[in-house]
């Protein structure tokens, strides 16, 4: 039986690079709408992906658009975005695993990841990334922590909790002491067509929707549910 997962939706309205980014449309959906419909379309059942937002009343509309979607939601700080976990500690303890996920990240690879999960389960892991060994690009970037080890970390760490991004708890010696498993495919990927796959600046949509279009998203998923992962590559 696969494990409970929590996957948390790291959005925001407040982009300066690209103001409300999150709104924009690719192919008639926003990027929190495609995480929504990729997530039901692998069967991840809408009440465990998680909207992680800020306090700021620009986010309300994001905040909506889950609830009418079926998707919780959680609140923080803009600024320091992992306390948004440390705020909501309760609500997060329920389940055995948390997964990250940017709101930048339109075409989140959902099958794989739950995968990655049953996969390592019976290695207890802390956790599970591609981020500290890039070979996937951007856009399909995997953090997947164990629940009760994270929240112990973050309760006992507060220079961690000031972090600007999530992934940079993962270099800590906290996760290099432990089970934590690092992603690598047997054989370089060379399936994908770009290293990018986020929606970072406007030029980005016409990419991503073309990418829709060509058929090459559902191939990716494809590809990726047959990824060979090397072996020993976990401490």
């Amino acid at each position: 039986m696969v494990a409970r997962i929590a996957w948390l939706v790291f959005i925001r309205a407040g982009s300066t690079r690209f103001p409300a980014k999150c709104f924009a449309p690719i192919l008639g959906k926003n990027a929190l709408q495609w995480i929504s419909d990729r997530s039901r379309l692998f069967g991840i059942p809408p009440q465990d992906v998680i909207l992680c937002t800020s306090f700021d009343k620009t986010n309300q509309r994001l905040i909506d658009q889950a609830t009418v979607l079926g998707h919780q939601w959680i609140v923080g700080p803009e600024v320091y975005p992992i306390k948004r976990l440390t705020n909501n500690k309760s609500h997060l303890e329920p389940y055995k695993y948390i997964v990250r996920i940017c709101g930048d990240s339109p075409f989140y690879p959902f099958a794989f990841v739950r995968r990655l999960v049953e996969t390592f389960e019976l290695l207890s892991p802390s956790a599970i990334t591609n981020t500290r060994l890039r070979c996937f690009p951007s856009g399909y970037s995997i953090e997947i922590y164990e629940t009760s080890s994270l929240l112990t970390l973050l309760s006992t760490s507060s220079k961690l909790i000031y972090k600007e991004h999530m992934s940079e708890i993962l270099l800590s010696d906290f996760y290099d002491e432990r089970n934590s498993i690092d992603i690598l495919p047997v054989d370089p990927i060379s399936f994908f067509t770009s290293k990018r796959y986020t929606l970072d600046y406007p030029d980005d949509i016409h990419h991503l929707e073309q990418e829709v279009l060509s058929g090459r998203v559902s191939m990716y998923d494809d590809l990726l549910d047959g990824l060979e992962l090397a072996k020993g590559f976990y401490r």
